[in-house]
């Protein structure tokens, strides 16, 4: 599907439930080179992924840190299903193959 800006609304509706966060830092060479990679993945993939932007969200992101508690990383990818975290990586982790590694078990 798409890379969506992440809102209070959508973040609490997908640690509810089931879904992808994105933590971004626009910033960040390393977040720019991972969003690219995301960007390429969602070309070929049905997926919503809500990008949280760590610098101008900085409340929505600690609020997913602290609603997880997975110690924040930027970039990061939270997988989440039926309301747990199944999966977190970030850095150069975050892969077209690792991608499609946790998309198969959401």
């Amino acid at each position: 599907m798409a890379l969506q800006t992440a809102t209070k609304q959508n973040i609490e509706t997908t640690l509810n439930n089931t879904g992808i966060i994105y933590k971004h830092s626009p910033r960040c060479g390393m977040s720019a080179s991972r969003k690219e990679v995301l960007d390429a993945f969602l070309e070929e993939n049905d997926v919503d992924v809500y990008l949280v932007d760590v610098l101008g969200q900085k409340d929505l992101s600690q609020y997913v840190e602290e609603k997880t508690g997975v110690k924040h990383e930027s970039p990061q990818i939270l997988c989440i299903k039926n309301s747990e975290v199944i999966s977190h990586f970030s850095h150069m982790s975050i892969t077209p193959e690792k991608l499609d590694s946790v998309v198969s078990d959401l």
